[in-house]
């Protein structure tokens, strides 16, 4: 897990910054985005993920000959992970809720099909979280060891509108420390979000 959250770090970094051309740098971001999800994996979590998202692209390269163009983006988000078990059933320690702040560069292959601009995705960033351990319908929780944790993501989507100034896009979303502390027990989450480019 390590050696791949190494080389997809490597990937993300190198692809923002070596030989593509560079958009103009403002601080204002390109994007704002809404996302809610839900746990996936563990039948034992009951977890939703309400995910507000700031993004910036970076890069463009367009694939000559080809219609598809390359992207890199800077994503910045917040996430509240919040547990819905019965009270009764759950661990007796942990949060109910975590709040986590991310930030993830990711590579995006795009290319218009008919009136939307249709997308592929994937990065890997990282953050911290506000709590170890999330509750779970078991005698412990969901434990983390640490506040830092890589997060990794893969997903697509669709740009719309006049000025394809709309977004959907579907996430698969990983959570984990890589090891780095023990026990690292792993959160995933899949996360429709909706998208306005300004």
């Amino acid at each position: 897990m390590q050696r791949l959250i190494a080389i997809l770090l490597l990937c993300s970094f190198s692809t923002l910054g070596f030989a593509l051309p560079v958009k103009t740098w403002s601080l204002a971001p390109d994007q704002l985005s809404l996302g809610y999800g839900q746990n996936v994996g563990d039948k034992r979590l009951t977890a939703q993920d309400l995910r507000l998202a700031l993004q910036w692209q970076v890069v463009e390269w367009p694939i000559a000959h080809s219609g598809w163009q390359l992207e890199g983006h800077l994503v910045t988000s917040l996430n509240q992970w919040n547990s819905s078990l019965d009270p009764d059933k759950a661990s007796s320690y942990g949060s109910n809720s975590i709040a986590a702040l991310m930030l993830l560069p990711s590579v995006r292959l795009a290319k218009a099909f008919g009136p939307s601009n249709n997308f592929i995705e994937a990065g890997v960033g990282g953050g911290f979280m506000s709590g170890k351990a999330l509750k779970k319908n078991a005698n412990s929780p969901v434990d983390k060891s640490s506040s830092f944790n890589f997060e990794l993501m893969a997903g697509a989507g669709s740009r719309f509108g006049s000025r394809q100034q709309y977004e959907i896009n579907f996430k698969w979303l990983h959570y984990s420390n890589a090891n780095m502390k023990t026990p690292n027990e792993s959160l995933n989450f899949q996360v429709l979000s909706f998208g306005y480019w300004y």
